[in-house]
Parts: structure tokens; C-alpha cells; sequence
């Protein structure tokens, strides 16, 4: 095949390859050529016809209908977008795609985004027409796609495009589509209903200058890019000679799993922060991000709740200070001790049960809030221990015994191994890992052990 044109891309789009189409053909000459001579004409103010057409073309439509095509293209050249059927909206796509030497590629990729943004909650099929359309005529004429068009739309769009990091600036990426990567929803929180705006406005503007500095780095290097073929405009009517065969090089940012998990930690390390600010006790402990995104969202939060820690700071010195007139207890036997203390108490009351009261306050311990707080948590460490193969769930059983080493042992599994496994497994269904050398995680060691439990292990 003939090269048409070849170059480097930036962000996620490496390298684009555009090869002229294998055959010439001249079945869509005709429209091209009525595209060119109705270009510049207008008509007066008029009610809508009805019209259509599963490949619309100018020779199908009535003159009522030609008439009303043309007023309503020219309220949308005017950034006015009235009702109109589907038929009209692709017969205006297939004008731009076809009158490369009419439009401009900024003025041409602009109106195939502006149709797409403002008729999809109409024409939700326009996602992969448009939004397939959108991409190929800005590889083709190499112009940025115009993200500031489609930003309202995109995050609910990129599921169904076939190249979706082509369509958002990640460096700039919204919240929406941080959000799609994630697997955590911070709306979940028993604390958020009470506390939404704040929830909203700082977990949002935090993530996004996490983002920024994680794709403003070097962590996107380690993505390995892919190579994908295209054929460009499909199911459009597209002339001989704007159609294309393209090879496109592109870092799959939206499916890379190293990607997903960072998405993951910034907004639990957001919502950490905003808590903190509201007096709340953090959810989440040992979460590990790259410096200078822990930075970068650090230094939002010390800007807006500069004092956010400070009660807390001050808490943990006052009990580092107590810890010198704690007993000893590195060889105390706590269960004997226990038991000891169970047995006065029944001999107490065997002898004197008459005269034995208890204070009320004695009666009831406080009870700290567990780090795992939603009701819907509960069953998603039921759902993480079930998701486990057997030998996994003994696994994960004697870690709270102090035999991990041992029982990985008696599988064969490496420990490292094993913990990679089973961190995995609780990342896809809790939203994050439940071991860490072997031993599980204090925040979540209760749920995991009552889960085991139910399960039989």
C-alpha cells in the first residue's frame, strides 16, 4: 500500500502510519460533489421534516427536507443545536469528512465534536459513529482533538470507543475518567452523605493535581506501547481519497492495571486528607504512591487544611510520651492473665454474689470504629475469600496465626508469591491489599478472620 503520510504523536498516541486506500472507487463522487456546490447555501427559518435514512445522501431527501437541513446546519455553524432526526446530524458528518479542502482540520475536527457532544444524550449511538469519526479525521489531518468539546461527554463515552486514551488529555485528565479507572468509589463512605460537598469539591480538585503530576512524570514510561490497524471513516460515506488505512502506535493508559491501581491509592489518599480535615479517622493505611504525586496532593490539602493533622499529631506524642509508664508486658501471658481474672470474678461470686455490683461504665467498653465502616464492605471480604482457590484461603488463614511461612510451604507456593496473589484478588474486590510480609493487615484482619470463618476455614 502507498504511503500517505507518517509521523510521532505525544501522550499517549507514539506513532500513526496512513496508508492511501488499496482501490480507487467512485461510488460517493456524486455526493461529494452536491457536498461542495450546498457547502455555502442557506435557507430560511423552517419547520422540521421528518427524515431517514440508514446512510443518508442528498439524493434521498425531498426539497422540504433539503430546505430544513440547511437551516438547521446553519443554527449549528452558529453554535445553535435544535431538534433534528438522526439522518440529518450524519449527513452533516459525512459533509466535513468528505471537504478537506473547504474546512479547516481545527474548524472541521470542531464541528464533529460539538454534534457529538450536544446531540449524544439524543443519539447515544453516536459514541461509536462520531466519537470513531472524531479520531480518524485528527489522525488524518493532524490536529489535537478538541478535548475542552467533549470533556462533559467523554468519561461516559470512552467505554464504547475502540481507542479511548486518544480522546482524553490525561495530563489534563477530568475527574470522570479517574474516576472510571478506579477501583474505588469514595461515595461508598458512611462519612460522605453527611459531608458531600466537601467530599466533592476537594477529593476531585486533589485527584486531578495527582494525576497531573503522575502523567506529568516518568511513571508512563514503563507502559508498553500497542500497535493497532484501522480502516478510517467505517460506515460512513466517505469519497475516494479522504478514506484511509491507518496503523496506530498508542500507550493503553485506560487498561494498563499499574495505571488503574495509582487511580486507585490518589483518591483513597484523597479522601484520607479530607477526613482528616473533618476530624474523621483515616480508612486507609499503608497506601504507597510515587513521591512527587504524594507531593503534589500534599501540597494541595496543606494549602486548604493546613492544620488538618495537628490534633492528631499531638495525640500520637502524648501517647509516645505514655508508653514509659506502661508496664512491661514483653513476657506477660495475656490469656492466662485473663483466665486468672475470669476465675476470681466466679469465685467472688460463688461466695458473695449478693454484694458484688458493677458500675454501668464498667459494664460497657467503647468500642473503636473499625477502618472497614460500610455496611457493604462486609460482604465484599465474603466475596474476596470465596474469590480465593483453596490452597489461598489456608494461606491467608494462617497468616493470622504466625505459620504463613510454613503453609506456603506445605503448597509450594514462594510466600511472595502467594501474597501477590492473594493482595490481587482483594484489590479487584475490597479496593486494596489485605497482607504485608505475611502478616494481614491490622485494619482489615477482623473482617478477613469472620469471613474465613463463614467460609469454613
Amino acid at each position: 500500500m502507498q504511503l500517505y503520510a507518517e509521523y510521532d504523536g505525544e501522550g499517549a498516541l507514539c506513532h500513526v502510519k496512513i496508508m492511501k486506500w488499496p482501490t480507487s472507487y467512485s461510488f460517493y463522487a456524486h455526493f461529494a460533489d452536491t457536498a461542495e456546490k450546498l457547502w455555502r447555501k442557506k435557507a430560511p427559518r423552517c419547520d422540521s421534516v421528518p427524515f431517514y435514512s440508514f446512510m443518508p445522501q442528498y439524493e434521498q431527501m425531498t426539497t422540504g427536507q433539503l430546505m430544513f437541513y440547511l437551516y438547521w446546519r446553519d443554527r449549528v455553524r452558529h453554535g445553535e443545536y435544535p431538534h433534528a432526526d438522526y439522518s440529518y446530524i450524519l449527513l452533516y458528518l459525512y459533509e466535513i469528512m468528505n471537504l478537506p479542502d473547504l474546512i479547516s482540520p481545527a474548524t472541521g475536527a470542531s464541528f464533529i465534536a460539538h454534534a457529538w457532544a450536544e446531540y449524544r444524550p439524543t443519539y447515544p449511538h453516536l459514541d461509536k459513529y462520531a466519537g470513531e469519526w472524531l479520531v480518524d479525521y485528527c489522525l488524518i489531518r493532524r490536529t489535537p482533538v478538541p478535548y475542552d468539546i467533549i470533556a462533559p461527554i467523554v468519561s461516559d463515552a470512552v467505554k464504547e470507543l475502540s481507542l479511548p486514551e486518544l480522546y482524553v488529555d490525561m495530563k489534563n485528565a477530568g475527574f470522570g475518567i479517574m474516576r472510571s479507572c478506579s477501583a474505588y468509589d469514595y461515595e461508598k463512605s458512611k462519612y460522605y452523605a453527611d459531608n458531600k460537598d466537601v467530599f466533592d469539591e476537594h477529593i476531585e480538585k486533589a485527584a486531578r493535581v495527582g494525576a497531573a503530576a503522575y502523567f506529568g512524570g516518568d511513571e508512563g514510561e514503563s507502559i508498553r506501547p500497542v500497535r493497532v490497524s484501522r480502516n478510517t471513516f467505517s460506515w460512513a460515506v466517505a469519497r475516494s481519497g479522504v478514506k484511509f488505512q491507518m496503523e496506530i502506535t498508542y500507550k493503553p493508559f485506560l487498561k494498563d492495571r499499574s495505571v488503574r491501581e495509582v487511580m486507585t491509592v490518589i483518591i483513597k489518599y484523597c479522601e484520607n486528607n479530607v477526613r482528616a480535615a473533618l476530624g474523621i479517622k483515616s480508612r486507609f493505611s499503608k497506601l504507597t504512591l510515587p513521591e512527587n504525586v504524594a507531593q503534589a496532593i500534599d501540597g494541595y490539602f496543606d494549602a486548604v487544611f493546613p492544620d488538618r493533622y495537628a490534633k492528631k499529631k499531638k495525640q500520637t506524642d502524648d501517647e509516645e510520651y505514655m508508653k514509659f509508664y506502661e508496664p512491661d508486658a514483653s513476657d506477660a501471658d495475656i490469656d492466662r492473665a485473663m483466665q486468672i481474672e475470669r476465675d476470681a470474678w466466679q469465685t467472688a461470686i460463688e461466695l458473695d454474689a449478693e454484694n458484688i455490683t458493677f458500675e454501668e461504665d464498667d459494664a460497657v467498653l467503647p468500642v473503636e470504629e473499625d477502618v472497614v465502616e460500610d455496611g457493604a464492605d462486609g460482604d465484599c471480604f465474603s466475596a474476596f475469600v470465596s474469590a480465593l482457590p483453596p490452597e489461598m484461603r489456608a494461606i491467608l488463614s494462617s497468616a493470622a496465626s504466625g505459620t504463613f511461612g510454613k503453609t506456603c510451604a506445605s503448597f509450594g507456593v514462594p510466600p511472595t508469591e502467594a501474597e501477590r496473589i492473594i493482595n490481587e484478588t482483594a484489590f479487584d474486590t475490597t479496593g486494596d491489599a489485605v497482607l504485608s510480609g505475611g502478616k494481614m493487615i491490622d485494619d482489615y484482619s477482623d473482617e478477613i478472620i469472620e469471613a474465613l470463618s463463614k467460609n469454613g476455614e
